[in-house]
């Protein structure tokens, strides 16, 4: 039977009838598409039956399309295979992605095709081919029944098929702007959205997120959700000609690396959870022995060291954030006017500091005792050029100090992991790792550190207990951070090899609502009234220090004298880096 003779054939549906079948096919379809996103599709449905609004909140994009589809062409299944392919492949790449780097897609990465194919190759993952069979398998039978079936046309549309195919177009268009007013009203309500995190069962991890609540319709919530804005005069042919002028060239960097290889040394940064020296402040009254920067004072006194304060991003939050500036030399504020999480934007490969170095002959490491999805870390270390990372799933109960795992604890596993990658039996390579703690982590009630006799903050004002109870616990953080501090030098400083530890705080902690406990300390800065109030909010302590090795083979003195940093050693976060680099030697015109 030729295609002339199958026309002919067709059965002819009324048009009610086909209307029929386009609700049910985009219940169909909609099904289809949480079925191919990652998780168990018994319990998506499930969690849907608790709350069936979110049912329609991802059925009403597949109808509403399907619904456009069938007005222009007249033919409900060849409606249901278009909106079929959109969605469905949507859905695969999400999983795709998800299963590759535990980060649901999002409409931005609709613009990276390009680095998504050249990814899907380093993916290592066990993607059910029936998925690709349910999908595609799918769409041919939408087709060949499309060959098969056709509605009935009005006898006035048949008479007049101009005016018939504009009425068509017409309704078609409708139902697009019906779409796209819910996207505006409903899609876009962020706070709606949050309330609907809360019920899912971890609503910081933004893959559970995706698969309870749905994909299709998280997909269009994060529509720009965290927009990356165009600086005014930006010029992409200038910054690419600044990435030519300062990208080194390979045979030239092979010869430098060749030749510095004896001023390598291994580079420790750690950056401490809610670390500060707000103990300093003149409402404490420490006496000899009780001060908890003991050994952080100590070290910035000393020798082959300079120590200063960073301006970060954010007050009380935002860890992420910080550990961005840091290794990227970028700042968070500047990606856009909004309040963007800047591990969020990464999505491609960045050259971060990680990455510099590993061009240069480092082995990298990431430890941090928290979840590998939370701030999308596993992912974007993995952007920044680490691959080799050590989460919470590397430690014990007993690690534990408090609901954190401690301080002490992230440190016998970092030395553990050294030694591993430095040690005889290892890669005779030096080593950059990044350390990102968490037992001082919000927030600083008693029953944090439950069970524990903390030690009572010695205090020149009254306070009220509520500031008490978080001061308390708050110090007690500080305390074993600094103890943290103080052993991992002690053992830099007897380590042969050449070694460089940078240490700091990625931001205040909240210590009650309004800046409480800081007000009842009589803070100035408290009152936000000047520019200088804000940077102080945002301001933690950093030191870099050099071992004995490192010190006499870098000439650490002579190049910390020739930094060229603020009197009051304040920089912004994304100028530690580059501070660094200069110390180990690296200069740029």
């Amino acid at each position: 039977m030729n295609l002339k003779n199958l026309q002919k054939e067709k059965l002819r549906l009324p048009p009610w009838l086909g209307w029929l079948l386009a609700l049910g096919l985009s219940v169909y379809v909609t099904a289809v598409s949480i079925y191919v996103q990652p998780g168990s599709f018994m319990e998506d449905m499930a969690f849907f039956r608790e709350l069936p609004v979110l049912f329609l909140l991802n059925w009403w994009p597949h109808f509403a399309v399907l619904a456009a589809l069938f007005c222009i062409c007249q033919n409900v299944f060849f409606a249901a295979a278009g909106t079929s392919l959109v969605f469905h492949s949507l859905s695969l790449a999400n999983t795709i992605k998800i299963l590759g780097r535990d980060d649901p897609l999002v409409p931005a990465d609709l613009g990276l095709a390009r680095e998504a194919f050249a990814a899907v190759r380093e993916y290592q993952m066990a993607l059910d081919p029936r998925l690709f069979v349910l999908v595609f398998g799918g769409i041919l039978v939408f087709c060949l029944l499309g060959l098969l079936v056709k509605i009935r046309r009005p006898q006035a549309a048949a008479r007049r098929p101009l005016i018939g195919w504009g009425l068509r177009v017409a309704a078609g268009l409708v139902f697009l702007g019906l779409f796209l007013l819910s996207f505006c009203k409903v899609y876009q309500d962020q706070v709606y959205y949050e309330s609907l995190m809360v019920e899912t069962s971890s609503y910081y991890h933004i893959t559970t997120v995706y698969n309870e609540l749905g994909f299709p319709y998280c997909f269009l919530v994060n529509y720009n959700k965290y927009p990356v804005v165009k600086p005014k005069g930006y010029s992409a042919r200038e910054v690419k000609g600044w990435i030519r002028e300062y990208t080194p060239d390979p045979e030239e960097e092979a010869v430098g690396n060749a030749t510095a290889e004896s001023l390598r040394p291994h580079v420790i940064m750690v950056m401490n959870e809610a670390f500060t020296d707000l103990s300093q402040e003149a409402a404490f009254a420490y006496g000899p022995g009780e001060d908890p920067l003991e050994h952080f004072k100590a070290l910035a006194a000393g020798e082959n060291a300079v120590s200063g304060h960073l301006v970060v991003t954010n007050f009380g939050a935002g860890t992420a954030n910080t550990e961005f500036d840091v290794l990227t030399g970028m700042q968070t504020a500047l990606i856009s006017n909004h309040n963007t999480s800047a591990f969020r934007v990464v999505r491609s490969n960045l050259e971060a500091l990680p990455r510099i170095l590993g061009r240069q002959g480092y082995q990298r490491l990431f430890l941090h005792p928290g979840n590998s999805w939370f701030y999308n870390r596993s992912s974007v270390y993995r952007y920044f050029g680490v691959e080799d990372q050590i989460f919470n799933n590397a430690f014990t109960q007993e690690d534990y100090k408090g609901n954190m795992i401690s301080d002490a604890a992230c440190l016998e596993k970092f030395l553990q992991a050294f030694e591993e990658r430095t040690g005889p039996a290892a890669k005779d390579e030096p080593l950059f790792s990044y350390v990102v703690t968490i037992q001082n982590h919000q927030a600083y009630p008693y029953s944090k550190y439950q069970g524990l006799e903390l030690a009572e903050t010695p205090l020149r004002v009254e306070v009220s207990p509520e500031a008490r109870e978080q001061l308390t616990v708050y110090l007690e953080g500080v305390r074993d951070a600094d103890r943290m501090l103080g052993e991992l030098a002690a053992y830099l400083e007897e380590l042969p090899e050449p070694a460089v530890l940078v240490f700091f705080g990625d931001h205040r902690p909240a210590l009650g609502a309004d800046y409480l406990a800081y007000r009842e300390l009589g803070l100035e800065w408290t009152k936000l009234a000047t520019p200088q109030h804000r940077i102080q909010a945002n301001e933690t302590p950093f030191l870099i220090w050099a071992n004995p090795a490192a010190a006499g083979s870098l000439d650490f003195e002579k190049r910390i004298q020739e930094l060229d940093l603020p009197e009051n050693g304040r920089i912004s976060a994304n100028f530690l880096s580059p501070v660094l680099a200069e110390l180990l030697g690296e200069q740029r015109d």
